[in-house]
């Protein structure tokens, strides 16, 4: 993964519920369903951030280590960039 900006692709839709967030991929109709530690992903991506911003913004929320958080949301980024979801590699949609 680069270390580009991750951000929310704009015509995602999506709703915080006070459990999960719910995330409607407008290309496909599916829905991604965020609970736990990625509901609080999802909040840190309100802004843009490298995968190192975001695991910092979220080390202080847990009171773990950045390179673990790093380490444990970057196939999370991934695979939300796969489905469309958010954009992790510096292209813009």
């Amino acid at each position: 993964m680069t270390e580009d900006p991750c951000y929310r692709r704009g015509a995602v839709l999506w709703r915080q519920t006070y459990d999960r967030v719910l995330i409607l991929l407008p290309s496909s109709g599916q829905f991604i369903t965020l609970e736990a530690t990625g509901r609080d992903l999802w909040a840190a991506l309100e802004e843009p951030g490298t995968v190192h911003d975001l695991a910092c913004r979220l080390a202080a929320d847990f009171g773990a280590p950045v390179a673990q958080i790093a380490s444990d949301i970057t196939p999370v980024i991934e695979e939300l960039d796969r489905r469309g979801a958010v954009v992790a590699t510096g292209r813009r949609p």
